[in-house]
């Protein structure tokens, strides 16, 4: 799961931070400079934060689906590719957690309702 690849929403955040980031460095020096100069830290900088802050945001939102993914197969045993794509789909932290929610309350997996996992 956590080498699954990027959504495109999320890739093109990323891609505009990054260019933005870029676009920035060539403005205040000349590209000679920019590529043999001192780089400033990253974490210093607007891009710099706003990467950190879509890392930790994803880092969340993927750390609550294990965690769901684990007690979904503590309560009800293993479970099938229907059900580990059903979690993989779920796009929110806040979906995940009413369904983790869920899991407590229901004796299976039929018993969980999916359509408010947005």
């Amino acid at each position: 799961m956590l080498g699954r690849r990027l959504n495109e929403q999320l890739t093109a955040t990323l891609l505009d931070v990054f260019v933005n980031w870029v676009e920035q460095r060539l403005t205040h020096m000349g590209k000679k400079d920019m590529l043999l100069g001192e780089l400033p830290d990253l974490r210093d900088t607007q891009s710099g934060k706003d990467l950190i802050n879509i890392g930790r945001h994803e880092g969340q939102q993927e750390g609550r689906r294990e965690m769901l993914l684990t007690l979904m197969k503590a309560k009800f045993g293993e479970l099938n590719a229907g059900v580990v794509a059903r979690v993989e789909k779920v796009a929110s932290v806040s979906g995940l957690e009413n369904i983790a929610e869920q899991v407590l309350r229901v004796d299976s997996i039929d018993g969980i309702n999916w359509s408010v996992e947005a």
